[in-house]
Parts: structure tokens; C-alpha cells; sequence
């Protein structure tokens, strides 16, 4: 039993690893940093001006910027401080056409991170029209609502009498409570970036627990990065004063890192990975086995999402599961619907094995007709393939129908 369990957590790192480097995580992670920092400062201009129409909020507005810049920027917090502070500052004097130039931007930055996530899920289609901008602005204008209610919530806490004669006693609650908020608002937050932004459903727990694994490694990276910059002052000697910026670049990539990371691990554990049991599946039957599945839902009514085709057909998938469906795709077999799911584009009554056959790159054999060059073989491959055409000349759904009637 020890031995299954630890061949299993094998093949959940190594799947970890094979996935960050095919994906390219470090490159969305620099095209995010980038992203960031033109972002950076309409998303806190927005943030800071949400809060100013509650008047109830003036007061902690300033308890907030130093909770994200004390606990989310480690080493450099004050100083970039500052400068957002002017920079901020310098945006509540634009113009209206200013003003929504800087909405634009931030909402932008969401669509860039929708299309990472988007990435990792397998999801090629993000979201369109109003409903998206809607979504996005409706996460910009709450996620400053959300800290400034978590910030008043913890300090009434620590207000009340019984919380408040410990505190004088010294037990350190108010300490233990205002360590804990910015651990809580990650993982809340992350959680509610893995679940809503991917244009795909997925599942709250898988969501939780990669939130939860990156918040952990945010707080191990961000004590790591104090005790670097603190031991090694390198940046400070090159760049002087502006040493601030360079460290704040580097904790921004290192954050987007772990971020992805977390949404690699929700989507691994959501679709089950390295918990699915069987021998490999050849790319031939990839292809049947998922229009297969798709045609049972496609009688109940239903649409599949990547996560519930994956979960359907246990197994390892020789082909790669994003170059499966562009052939799909490409073959006009199924369609990806503004859900993010997919459906069959086609009747199967229609389609035969032997269609399906010669209509996909995938072959029961290496044998390919299109590299010989000796007659004779040809004429040979050229009868197998006869004999194929008329073996397999069987509609898919009369298969599909004696498939799931036997389950």
C-alpha cells in the first residue's frame, strides 16, 4: 500500500516538473511581471478610490496599503511605498478620459491572466463581450472592499473586551490575528482566481488546495527573499538608491510563479492525473474514447468540460491532450462552446470507423502511405487499406450505442 501511495506522490512531482517546463511557466510568469508593472498603479489608484466613496473605509485606507506592502512586497515594501503613493497620487488629477484609460489597463491585466490560466486548463477560448469586462471590473471594484472589511473585522476583534484584556496580559492575539489576515485574504484570494477567472469549470476543492500550497510557498519564498536581500546588498551597490526597483521586479516574477504554480496544481488534482489507472492510450483511441464520451452527453443533453473527458477515460494519453483536440477541432468533429465546454460538431450516424480512420493523423501503425516510394508496397498497403475501409464501415454511433449499453 505504502509503496502504490508513494508511486503515486513520484508521478505527481515528476508530472508537476514535465508540466511547468512544456508549459512554459516561466515565460508567462515574465509576460505577466511586465503586465504587472504597467498595471500596478491603476489597479491601486482604482483600489484607493473604491474605498473613498465609503466613508467608513477612510480610516483603514492607509492600514491597507501597509498590510500589502509590509506582507506582499518583502524587503523593499517602504520604498516602493512611496512611490506608488506619488504615482497614485498623480492619477486622481487625470481626466475623465484618463481615468478610463486607467480602468482599461487594469482590466486588461485580468484578460492576461485569464489567458495564463487559460493555458494551463487546456482552455483555448477566453471569455468575449460584456459579460467579461463586467466580471472583471466586478472583481477590481470588491477585491479593495473584501481587505478593508477583513482589516475592520480583525480590528474589532482585537477591540472586544475579552480579546482586548489579553492583549493587555500580553498573549500577543492582535499579534497572532494580523499575521494570520494577509495568509487568510491569499488564500481566499487565490482560491477565487484559480475557481472564476479559467474560462472552465473548476471545482472549488481543487481551487482551495493549490491556493492554499502557493500561499505557503509565498510565505516560505518571502522570508527567503528577505534573508537575500538582507545578506547580499548587490543591487544596492550597482543601482543606489533605485535598488528598490530591480528587487521589487524580481518579487513580482517570483509571485507569478508561485501563482501559476498553485493553478498547475489545481488543475492536476482536478482532473486526476496521476491518480487514473490503465496503460497508455494510443492517439487513435484518444480520439474515439473522447468523441465517445462526448456523444453519451451529448444524448443526456449535456456538454463535457477538459476535466470531466480526462476523468472519463482513465489512462495515459500518448498524445498530447491540447494537440488532440486542435485535430479534432481542425476535422470539424467538435466545437468549443462560450462555457469553455465541449460538443460533438457533427452527427455520428453519418461518420464512419473507417472515416474516422483516415480522417485523423493517428494510425494503428507507424506504416505511413504517404513516405513510400516503392510500388510494389504501395499496392500491397494500398489492398490493407481496401480491406480496412470495408472492415470499419460501421457508423460511429451504432458503436458508441453497444459501448455505453454494455457500462
Amino acid at each position: 500500500m505504502w509503496n502504490k501511495e508513494f508511486k503515486k506522490v513520484v508521478y505527481f512531482i515528476k508530472l508537476l516538473v514535465d508540466r511547468f517546463i512544456e508549459d512554459r511557466f516561466t515565460y508567462s510568469a515574465s509576460a505577466l511581471t511586465y503586465t504587472t508593472l504597467l498595471s500596478v498603479v491603476p489597479l491601486m489608484a482604482i483600489g484607493l478610490g473604491i474605498l473613498s466613496v465609503f466613508p467608513i473605509f477612510h480610516s483603514f485606507k492607509d492600514q491597507l496599503q501597509d498590510l500589502i506592502f509590509s506582507n506582499f512586497v518583502p524587503a523593499s515594501g517602504n520604498v516602493i511605498k512611496q512611490y506608488f503613493n506619488s504615482f497614485a497620487a498623480q492619477a486622481t488629477k487625470l481626466s475623465i478620459m484618463g481615468a478610463v484609460f486607467l480602468v482599461i489597463t487594469a482590466i486588461l491585466m485580468m484578460f492576461t491572466i485569464e489567458r495564463a490560466l487559460n493555458d494551463i486548463w487546456k482552455v483555448r477560448e477566453r471569455r468575449h463581450g460584456v459579460s467579461a469586462w463586467l466580471r472583471y471590473w466586478a472583481i477590481l471594484s470588491l477585491a479593495p472592499v473584501f481587505a478593508a472589511l477583513s482589516i475592520t473585522a480583525t480590528t474589532y476583534v482585537i477591540s472586544l473586551p475579552i480579546i482586548h484584556g489579553a492583549v493587555e496580559k500580553s498573549i500577543g492575539i492582535d499579534h497572532i490575528l494580523i499575521n494570520i489576515l494577509p495568509i487568510a485574504m491569499g488564500i481566499i484570494g487565490l482560491t477565487l482566481l484559480y475557481v472564476v477567472i479559467p474560462n472552465c469549470r473548476v471545482s472549488w476543492r481543487a481551487g482551495f488546495i493549490g491556493a492554499l500550497v502557493a500561499t505557503v510557498l509565498f510565505e516560505l519564498a518571502k522570508r527567503a527573499f528577505i534573508v537575500y536581500v538582507s545578506g547580499f546588498n548587490m543591487y544596492e551597490f550597482v543601482y543606489g538608491a533605485f535598488a528598490a526597483v530591480p528587487m521589487f521586479l524580481i518579487w513580482i516574477y517570483l509571485s507569478w510563479v508561485i501563482i501559476l504554480f498553485g493553478a498547475l496544481i489545481s488543475n492536476i488534482l482536478a482532473v486526476g492525473y496521476f491518480v487514473r489507472a490503465g496503460g497508455k492510450i494510443d492517439g487513435f483511441m484518444h480520439a474515439f474514447l473522447w468523441l465517445g464520451s462526448l456523444w453519451y452527453a451529448q444524448q443526456q443533453g449535456q456538454s463535457l468540460s477538459i476535466t470531466q473527458l480526462y476523468k472519463m477515460n482513465p489512462g495515459h494519453y500518448e498524445i498530447n491532450s491540447q494537440q488532440q483536440l486542435k485535430v479534432l477541432e481542425k476535422n470539424k468533429l467538435i466545437n468549443l462552446t462560450q462555457t469553455g465546454d465541449y460538443v460533438l460538431a457533427r452527427d455520428l450516424s453519418g461518420l464512419t470507423l473507417a472515416d474516422l480512420y483516415y480522417m485523423l493523423p493517428w494510425r494503428f501503425t507507424d506504416l505511413q502511405t504517404a513516405t513510400v516510394k516503392n510500388s510494389k508496397l504501395e499496392l500491397l498497403i494500398k489492398k490493407v487499406h481496401a480491406d480496412i475501409s470495408k472492415q470499419l464501415a460501421i457508423p460511429l454511433n451504432e458503436l458508441y450505442q453497444d459501448f455505453f449499453a454494455s457500462k
